[in-house]
């Protein structure tokens, strides 16, 4: 992925003009930071309305050209003519200003764009969101170059802040907002280069470790479950899991034993680990994810009994509140046999009692 500024201006209906600009790079890109809004006098022919301008910072896979004309299209799209006057009235502008650390011409135009060291107006939104970013060609950081330039004629008349102007609803179930807000809320940077993907990758994390949610159980059993004559007591142990504790948001993990009488029918191996896992990748309680690994088994293949056991530490109780990371907690559900007959649970636990403290 590449980091690219671009540079945004109107100063037709240029307030809304410039949130709508804002809300189709938001639908087209990964957008990692918008500047805020700024308001310049216009230069050029006199009488023009005023200019609002902000910078926005992407990450992307496109190449240069590819992306040029991603934008000429959103400029399209908003009813932007390009005529050969740079200064004459627009509703929309979205230039490439810097392409990550690359030097190149990209349709007439040189990127970085030169004009960013000369006017205010693009290089103080640029400066705003990446201060400490490293120009390809003067080596110096963005806000070095704003230092530099003062009003020069360009006064900066007002300025917003995008999320005043927007009503943000592109970000309602959006984790990466979320996230950027929990970052900006501790008192985070969220513009320095660490955590420019952070809400990006949280994004992807919770793709992986919440997943649970949309498995589909009869796909995943697959018909994985076959007839037997077999009545003796079946056990899968030492099952790993990880899961998130639905109080604080965080980790729980440890092991699952999982042992079963057979009614006629056993279900593969492989699927009892994938049963752990579906009820173990959501935001859960351990004693609700027991019975509910148990509860599952015994609609699915309808056993004489099923009994499991999960054994977890909890990072809500080792990193917060009590601060005792070497408590364990363990969970137990007893089904059918395994609950009413004494010596059935029995044989069950002391398969156990080797690795689990009761």
């Amino acid at each position: 992925m590449t980091r690219v500024f671009i540079s945004l201006g109107s100063n037709v209906e240029a307030e809304r003009n410039l949130r709508e600009a804002i809300a189709r790079l938001r639908k087209r890109f990964r957008v990692l930071a918008i500047s805020s809004i700024y308001g310049t006098k216009a230069v050029g022919k006199a009488g023009q309305p005023d200019f609002l301008n902000a910078a926005a910072l992407i990450a992307t896979e496109q190449a240069p050209e590819s992306l040029k004309q991603a934008l000429l299209r959103i400029e399209a799209e908003m009813g932007r003519v390009r005529t050969e006057d740079k200064f004459a009235p627009r509703a929309i502008d979205l230039d490439i200003a810097l392409f990550g650390k690359r030097v190149l011409e990209l349709g007439g135009r040189h990127i970085p764009d030169p004009d960013l060291l000369h006017y205010p107006h693009l290089a103080w939104p640029l400066a705003e969101i990446a201060p400490d970013y490293i120009h390809p060609e003067t080596k110096k950081p963005l806000a070095e170059i704003a230092k530099d330039i003062p009003g020069k004629g360009i006064q900066i008349i007002e300025q917003w802040k995008v999320n005043e102007m927007s009503d943000r609803t592109d970000c309602i179930g959006d984790i990466e907002c979320a996230v950027r807000a929990i970052l900006a809320t501790v008192g985070e940077d969220i513009n320095r280069e660490g955590l420019l993907d952070t809400p990006a990758r949280v994004a992807r994390m919770y793709e992986e470790i919440a997943g649970g949610y949309k498995i589909d159980p009869a796909v995943m059993v697959n018909d994985a479950i076959f007839s037997v004559s077999y009545d003796e007591m079946v056990m899968v142990k030492d099952i790993d899991y990880y899961s998130m504790c639905e109080h604080h948001m965080l980790p729980f993990f440890g092991k699952a034993h999982v042992g079963y009488i057979p009614n006629g029918k056993v279900i593969g191996l492989s699927k009892i680990p994938r049963v752990v896992d579906m009820f173990a990748r959501r935001f859960q309680l351990q004693e609700r994810m027991t019975q509910q690994i148990a509860e599952f088994l015994q609609d699915t293949i309808n056993p004489v009994g099923v009994g499991v056991v999960v054994e977890g530490v909890h990072l809500c109780a080792g990193m917060r509140g009590i601060k005792k990371p070497n408590t364990r907690m363990v969970t137990s559900a007893m089904l059918g046999s395994f609950k009413t007959n004494e010596k059935t649970r029995n044989e069950f636990l002391a398969h156990l009692r080797k690795d689990v403290s009761f």
